[in-house]
Parts: structure tokens; C-alpha cells; sequence
């Protein structure tokens, strides 16, 4: 299959390559403009492109010169307390226009968007049913572009397939957050600073994510489909980061700080995946320990 990826030099984006070039797929890795290919160096046949997320012809000509069949929308802001507001709104939302007007000079049979928990707002177990009711300014960037999406897509003859990823962890993720930074802690036998140890958050292993996520590409479902990619399973960050100290052989080492409070977060997020597993056919695999263990292997080769 011929699949285009934006954002394919981030998070998710390093590991879906590598899953869908195992698979056999002809992939194409749509950069922005001078963005870092540290993630994907050395992997083959993988083409690339550059293209601002907002530059409609440069996406257009990029699909069109791949004449890609699934198109995976992976480019976004990043959830930080300096990501400027317009920021998330130009990343996100004028992006997913600009990529729904690409698409109308070069169309895709499927375009496949990551969403987020966010979008849901503060809660638990949500199901695909629920309500919208995103308190964050990316939340709610996401369920704009959720919305503009589902309702474009199928009317250009385009199926639409969007994907609410809760809190993904694992090889490649950025440093500072939650889950790396607690790994480098515990590696280097230093405290862990936690700004708020009693949210919970329904984490999901990388692995188990990108397996939805290639799924996604293949398999017949409602035009729009929206799923959750979840594990079910809430857990407090506290415990989270106990894990990590646990798994790594280390005494826990964590307490919290108000001076790294502020910024925007969810006290509670957690969803259920039984969309993904009647639609898709899939259930993660890996348990939050396991997942863990995984993570903490592919940092210590990374500091070799």
C-alpha cells in the first residue's frame, strides 16, 4: 500500500514508520521544512517530503507525486505550558484544512487523524459516545479538528478514520515527558520531581498504539469512524512513577513540587477501547509493567 505520513519524524510518527515499512507498505515521511530526521536515520526504502502543515500545495504535490492511497495526519502541536495558543490552533486546526485541501487535488482512499483524550475533557471511561467537553486549549484544537474532519472528509469521497490516543509511552518519546523523565531518574539514581502525583492518566505502550494505528489502514469501518486507542486502565502517576523506580531495580525516589505547577492538565483521563476491539480486532498486548520494561530497555541502549 502506498501511505503518506505527516509528522512522521515525531513520537508516534518514528514508530509508525518503522511498523508500516515492517509490514511491507511503500511510505512516504512528510517533515516540515528543515525538521529533524534524528528518528528515522537509516531506514529503508522510506521517501521524504518537506512540507509546512499549512502549506496546501506543497501537501498536495507531495501526495500526488506518491499517489498515496492512505494518508496518515500525525503533524500537531505538542502539549506544553509554552505552547502559544495560536500555535495549537494554526498546528492543528488550519493543518487539518490545509491537509482536507490537499486532498481534494490528490484523494486519498483513507485519511487517518490522531486525536486525544483530550478532547473529552477532564473524566473517566469515556466511551466514543460521550460529549466533548475539552478545558484544555489543545483538547479543544483536537475536537475542532475532529469535527471538521468527520464532516469534510466523507463529502470529498474520502473515508475518514479518527483516533483518540490517551497517553502513549515508550521508544522515541521526547525527554521531558512524564515517563522518560522518570526512567532517566531512576537510570541515574536521582529523585524524581512530579508536578502532580495523584492525576491519573490511562497510559498505552507505543507498540500497542501503532498496532491500532496500522490497523486502521486496512480494515472496513463506518465512514466516519471515531475510536478510542486505549488501554482501560487508570493509573495515578504516582504509581506510575513507582513503577518505573521498581522495574529499574531502584528505590523510589519521588515527591511532588508546587513550583512546577501551572500550565493546563487533566486531573483524571482515562477511556475505554471497545470500539478499537470490535472494529479493529485489537486489544493491546502489553501490560503497564511489561510496557515499562520495554521503555526502560530501549533507553539504557540509547545511552550506550
Amino acid at each position: 500500500m502506498r501511505i503518506a505520513v505527516t509528522g512522521a519524524a515525531g513520537f508516534i510518527g518514528a514508530n509508525l514508520v518503522r511498523r508500516l515499512l515492517s509490514d511491507g507498505h511503500d511510505v512516504l515521511a512528510i517533515l516540515r521544512p528543515g525538521g529533524r530526521r534524528a528518528y528515522l536515520t537509516g531506514l529503508k526504502p522510506l521517501a521524504f517530503a518537506e512540507s509546512d502543515v499549512c502549506d496546501t500545495q506543497a501537501l498536495a504535490a507531495a501526495l500526488q507525486t506518491h499517489r498515496a492511497e492512505v494518508v496518515y495526519h500525525l503533524a500537531s502541536s505538542t502539549w506544553k505550558a509554552a505552547t502559544p495558543v495560536a500555535e495549537h490552533q494554526r498546528s492543528i486546526v488550519t493543518g487539518m484544512e490545509s491537509l482536507l485541501a490537499a486532498c481534494a487535488q490528490w484523494t486519498p482512499r483513507r485519511v487517518i487523524v490522531t486525536g486525544s483524550a483530550a478532547e473529552y475533557g477532564t473524566g473517566t471511561n469515556f466511551d466514543e459516545e460521550a460529549p466533548c467537553r475539552p478545558d484544555t486549549v489543545l483538547g479543544a484544537a483536537k475536537a475542532a479538528a475532529c469535527r471538521l474532519a468527520t464532516t469534510t472528509a466523507p463529502c470529498q469521497g474520502i473515508e475518514c478514520v479518527w483516533l483518540r490516543l490517551f497517553t502513549p509511552y515508550g521508544p522515541y518519546e521526547a525527554p521531558s515527558r512524564l515517563v522518560p523523565s522518570a526512567i532517566r531518574a531512576a537510570l541515574d539514581h536521582r529523585s524524581l520531581v512530579l508536578r502532580a502525583p495523584q492525576e491519573e492518566r490511562d497510559f498505552l505502550a507505543v507498540a500497542d498504539a501503532v498496532d491500532a494505528i496500522a490497523r486502521a489502514a486496512s480494515v472496513p469501518l463506518p465512514n466516519p469512524a471515531i475510536l478510542n486507542i486505549c488501554s482501560g486502565e487508570p493509573t495515578r502517576v504516582q504509581d506510575l512513577a513507582h513503577l518505573v523506580f521498581a522495574c529499574a531495580g531502584v528505590k523510589a525516589d519521588c515527591h511532588a513540587s508546587a513550583a512546577l505547577r501551572g500550565g493546563e492538565t487533566l486531573a483524571r483521563s482515562s477511556g475505554t477501547n471497545r470500539r478499537a476491539a470490535g472494529w479493529l480486532g485489537w486489544r493491546p498486548r502489553l501490560d503497564l509493567r511489561a510496557g515499562i520494561e520495554q521503555a526502560i530497555a530501549w533507553w539504557k541502549e540509547q545511552s550506550r
